[in-house]
């Protein structure tokens, strides 16, 4: 049924204002679906490499040269231009919420322990 929508949205011709509908209506299926296709196997890569982001940075710091950190700068690049591509092309949304200082400053501490805490 989802794949039969995706056809149909793929072959309009129509207006902007059609393609938007489609992804209002379908946004959190689509926006799953997506993420477990590109996260499964970035998550079984990350995984079976012992990506630490944690080591590459310290490494970094330390004047040691780090893959880990250059894997971690390739992974950010591409995703930056994959995102804005598909958001000026009109395929995705991208909200920006409001930044609450308060939520920022309390998730922040409580990663930062949780590092600490798992000896990351």
């Amino acid at each position: 049924m989802f794949c039969n929508r995706v056809k149909e949205f793929l072959s309009q011709k129509g207006t902007l204002n059609l393609r938007r509908q489609f992804l209002l209506e379908n946004g959190m299926l689509l926006t799953a679906t997506l993420g477990l296709i590109v996260g499964t196997p970035l998550g079984f890569v990350i995984h079976r490499g012992s990506f630490c982001m944690h080591s590459g940075f310290r490494q970094t710091l330390g004047g040691e040269p780090s893959s880990s950190f250059l894997a971690y700068l390739l992974a950010l690049g591409c995703q930056l231009l994959l995102v804005n591509s598909l958001a000026a092309a009109h395929l995705v949304v991208v909200p920006v919420p409001p930044l609450t200082w308060l939520a920022a400053i309390i998730g922040g501490l409580m990663f930062g322990f949780g590092m600490v805490w798992a000896k990351g």
